[in-house]
C-alpha cells in the first residue's frame, strides 16, 4: 500500500468516527463512556472530539491532494489518538470496560499507524 493510500484510509476512518460523534454523539459514544453519553456535557465534548477528527482528516486529505507536506497533519492526528487513549485509560472504572478496551485498541492502533506514516512522510 502506498503512503498516500494509507494516509487516505486513515483519514477516511477519522472522518467516519468524527462524523458519527458530530451527528449522533450519544449513540456513538455510549459504548465508550456508558450511560453518561446522553448527558448534555458528554454530547458537547463528543461533538468537539468529532469536529477535531474531521478537521484533522480534512487537513491531511488536502495536503495529499496538493502534494504538500503531510507530516504535521499526521503527527497532529497521532497526538489526538494518544490523548484519546490516555484519557480513556485515566477514566478507569468510571467508564465501561468494553469501551475502554475498544477505545484503547482503536486509538492505539491509529496512533501506531500515525507513527509509521509520520516516519515515512514527505
Amino acid at each position: 500500500m502506498s503512503h498516500r493510500t494509507a494516509c487516505t484510509a486513515l483519514s477516511l476512518g477519522r472522518i467516519a468516527f468524527g462524523s458519527a460523534f458530530l451527528i449522533a454523539p450519544g449513540p456513538a459514544a455510549s459504548n465508550w463512556i456508558g450511560a453518561d453519553a446522553e448527558s448534555a456535557g458528554a454530547q458537547l465534548l463528543c461533538r468537539a472530539v468529532g469536529a477535531r477528527d474531521v478537521v484533522l482528516a480534512g487537513g491531511l486529505l488536502n495536503a495529499i491532494r496538493r502534494a504538500a507536506p503531510c507530516r504535521s497533519w499526521i503527527v497532529a492526528g497521532l497526538l489526538a489518538d494518544l490523548t484519546d487513549a490516555g484519557a480513556t485509560i485515566a477514566a478507569g472504572g468510571g467508564i465501561p470496560r468494553s469501551g475502554r478496551l475498544a477505545t484503547v485498541a482503536i486509538a492505539g492502533g491509529a496512533a501506531i499507524a500515525g507513527v509509521v506514516l509520520a516516519g515515512a512522510a514527505d
